[in-house]
């Protein structure tokens, strides 16, 4: 009876994580795909807007994924952190609008600065929480932090998820 018991954890640990191991490779195909639609529009944008095709290279870039997850409902975005991206209580100003009294206009960026990304802190009222691992870190007074993936930053009570991934786009020649 005990090896039944066990024989039927063992079995429910396996189903677990393979339906974990789906569902994990289900959003990073969803990301990868709203990655490559990005890439896509601008290009042809651009080579629309009578620019020759010919003047691109490919080239790998940071992309980022940014899950904010609480409060729900979740809600998920995919930039070009060259780009530059916002957050903050201004919806004609940011990336990404926040309604709350207690975030700032302008409370935080994430950008890119020799091919590392980062959070700024834009001189918010209340700061802006990143949690690396078991360490946090209160950013304040524009400091900024590397951001890696897995990360997770906090704006008042709202909570994200960062994943960093690469891909490939076409860059310009100058």
């Amino acid at each position: 009876m005990k090896y039944v018991f066990i024989s039927i954890t063992v079995i429910a640990i396996f189903i677990a994580s393979v339906v974990l191991y789906k569902r994990r490779q289900m959003e990073r195909r969803k990301y990868y795909d709203a990655a490559d639609r990005m890439v896509k529009e601008e290009y042809l944008e651009d080579v629309l807007g009578n620019n020759s095709a010919e003047s691109y290279y490919p080239v790998i870039v940071p992309m980022l994924y940014i899950n904010l997850y609480k409060p729900k409902p979740q809600q998920k975005y995919v930039f070009d952190p060259e780009k530059g991206v916002t957050i903050g209580r201004s919806k004609s100003e940011n990336t990404i609008w926040l309604p709350k009294p207690t975030i700032s206009m302008k409370h935080c960026s994430i950008c890119v600065c020799e091919g590392r990304v980062y959070i700024q802190d834009e001189y918010s009222v209340n700061g802006t929480c990143v949690k690396k691992g078991r360490k946090k870190y209160q950013l304040m007074d524009g400091n900024r932090i590397e951001l890696e993936s897995g990360d997770r930053f906090y704006i008042d009570d709202v909570a994200f998820k960062v994943t960093i991934f690469y891909f490939q786009a076409m860059k310009r020649c100058r």
